[in-house]
């Protein structure tokens, strides 16, 4: 899998800072790779990209770290399990004594290498591909290495804390409560469910093709329609629940007016935990920090319990998950979604060429529309 020289040295020497001498760091780690969460990008663009670093520290055997000292969303944990405590730490604990002047953004090959939303174009961009796609594989295909890597680090080290996942629990559980009392009604049991995800807000489409950058609800419809009368082609007239995850109200109330067939969400759910959790207005990277520091936390929460229930991601024993996931890939919440379905159940089963199977594919992205190639990537680069 591995090619090129992502992490040679310089032949001037690796150009690190200095560090105390070996018997004097006993109780600090050798090496490591910390993530820096600064608050200039959105939740799901930095996980995406701490994914890919945890994948680095697990490979190079590296303790990976979590900085949340300038984020804006309160602590790690108040999201997410320690990473201390998770099983990726294979080194001894730093010590508080340890020096910040040991923590530098470059080279890759520093001692205590740190990475943040900005600085990853310079670590994550071509020759990152080059070293860990796959050569041999073909546009989709050479990405299944980087896939992988962000799978294992949502299974192991990505993980929500014990009141997320309540909160994960609940709403899938009044999610499947839903599915069955429709059934009831209609005579059926055991239905799916399908994800639609819409961001607003500052975020603008990759395909260039959309007046004023934005998907018209009517793409979405379609594509869900289209999507159902695929994988079900014997209940092609029938309309599946549908769980929507959205930033606007005003999409919300719109879609669930449009769509003939029923919708959950955060917006409408009868427990008001999670009603609490559902946004209460368009995101806008650059006004986030207007917001209180426990609405922001609020409002994270709700974006973990949505990309859980729109993805599949962190999976309990017997609980619903998505049929399909129709999404914009100009969010980062629907790259995410791919790698919580799975490779196969995504994309299908991919040709040599590293085109999706347009029969069996269950991400479907309503931004370029497979137009644009590889049909997926891993993460954004700002």
């Amino acid at each position: 899998m591995a090619h090129g020289d992502y992490w040679e040295i310089s032949s001037m020497g690796n150009m690190d800072v200095q560090h105390p001498e070996q018997d004097e760091i006993d109780a600090v780690c050798s090496s490591t790779i910390t993530y820096m969460l600064d608050g200039t990008a959105g939740l799901a663009a930095d996980l995406a990209l701490m994914a890919q670093a945890a994948a680095l520290a697990r490979e190079r055997n590296r303790t990976f770290f979590v900085d949340d000292t300038y984020w804006n969303r309160g602590k790690w944990i108040d999201h997410f399990e320690d990473m201390v405590s998770g099983v990726l730490i294979k080194q001894p604990v730093p010590s508080d004594e340890m020096n910040s002047t040991e923590l530098v953004a470059c080279p890759r090959t520093a001692r205590h290498w740190v990475i943040n939303s900005r600085t990853a174009k310079f670590h994550f961009s071509h020759a990152y591909s080059n070293h860990y796609e796959d050569p041999f594989g073909h546009e989709l295909n050479r990405l299944k290495p980087v896939f992988e890597f962000a799978l294992h680090s949502f299974n192991s080290t990505i993980i929500p804390n014990a009141k997320n996942m309540e909160l994960i629990h609940l709403a899938r559980t009044e999610l499947a409560s839903f599915i069955r009392d429709i059934d009831s009604r209609q005579g059926v049991s055991g239905s799916p469910y399908l994800s639609v995800h819409i961001r607003r807000g500052d975020r603008k489409t990759l395909s260039y093709t959309f007046p004023d950058r934005k998907i018209p609800l009517e793409d979405y419809l379609t594509s869900l329609k289209s999507t159902w009368s695929r994988l079900h082609p014997q209940e092609k007239d029938a309309f599946p629940v549908v769980y929507l995850a959205t930033d606007s109200p005003n999409v919300h109330r719109q879609f669930s007016e449009k769509y003939e067939g029923e919708t959950f969400s955060l917006h409408e759910a009868p427990n008001s935990r999670l009603r609490d959790l559902a946004s209460p207005g368009e995101y806008y990277q650059n006004r986030f920090n207007d917001l209180g520091l426990q609405s922001r936390i609020t409002a994270t929460r709700g974006v973990i319990v949505d990309l859980a229930l729109i993805s599949g991601l962190w999976p309990e024993r017997n609980a619903h998950s998505p049929d399909a996931v129709i999404c914009a890939m100009s969010s980062t919440i629907c790259t995410l979604s791919a790698v919580g379905l799975g490779w196969n159940r995504a994309f299908g089963e991919i040709d040599k060429m590293g085109n999706p199977d347009k029969e069996g594919e269950r991400w479907i992205d309503v931004d370029q529309k497979g137009q644009i190639i590889p049909a997926w990537t891993a993460f954004q680069l700002f």
